[in-house]
């Protein structure tokens, strides 16, 4: 029971003295705060789909591909950089 004791006491030092790094993510780049699964740039919360890097906000709109690839809201005949 002592060894118990003095393991979690121990270990919860350590905790408090900031004796743990923080583990890295799985792809082997440091924790930057947010996430870019798509490597564009642009983080999850800006970037209106994180899987494809050709879609984000500086992105030109496609006016033919059903997809809004700018990331205003608006996709094909409804955006307005599509007007004719």
């Amino acid at each position: 029971m002592k060894r118990i004791l003095l393991k979690s006491f121990g270990l919860m030092a350590g905790m408090a003295m900031g004796c743990f790094e923080k583990p890295t993510p799985v792809y082997g780049v440091p924790d930057t705060g947010y996430m870019d699964a798509d490597d564009d740039g642009w983080p999850a919360g800006e970037d209106c789909d994180d899987e494809d890097p050709a879609v984000n906000p500086e992105a030109e709109e496609i006016c033919d591909d059903a997809i809004d690839n700018d990331c205003d809201g608006d996709e094909d005949a409804d955006d307005p950089d599509c007007a004719a």
